[in-house]
């Protein structure tokens, strides 16, 4: 599997290890990061993360996984609505506001940083998402119902 972060990485725990991880309250993820290694790592390095990662299809329920991954699978196959109610409770709907603004990010400003030490690349990006933010801004239509 390949990931827009990473295209060289191929196995979808490798880039939990590999980026650079800032500790954050809540982790979303689609369903090919369901593996017990990406809910090890990211609560080693984050332990009261809330992770928000659909089980597959096929997941049971078992003591060697992550208890995290447990309590996905156990709210999705005993919670109300399913794996939809499970995805409205635990705001699973997030994930594409994110996509979407690293889509806008990459369409808008391209899809690699232009410096190459990280403490400037941390800059790049504050800059990039304050030019961002202001072109939301200006060009954002105000709707409201009637």
């Amino acid at each position: 599997m390949q990931s827009s972060l990473a295209p060289s990485i191929e196995k979808p725990f490798c880039i939990a290890k590999k980026t650079p991880f800032i500790p954050v309250g809540h982790y979303t993820a689609d369903g090919a990061y369901d593996e017990n290694p990406v809910y090890k790592t990211l609560s080693k390095k984050s332990p009261k993360t809330d992770i928000v990662i659909p089980p597959r299809k096929d997941a049971v329920y078992h003591d060697d996984n992550h208890e995290k991954r447990n309590q996905n699978i156990f709210e999705i196959a005993f919670g109300s609505g399913g794996r939809m109610g499970w995805q409205r409770r635990r705001h699973y709907e997030q994930k594409n506001y994110s996509e979407l603004a690293i889509q806008r990010y990459k369409r808008i400003l391209g899809n690699q940083m232009q410096s190459r030490k990280m403490e400037r690349q941390k800059q790049e990006a504050l800059i990039s998402c304050g030019v961002l933010n202001k072109m939301t801004s200006l060009g954002m239509p105000e709707s409201y119902r009637m």
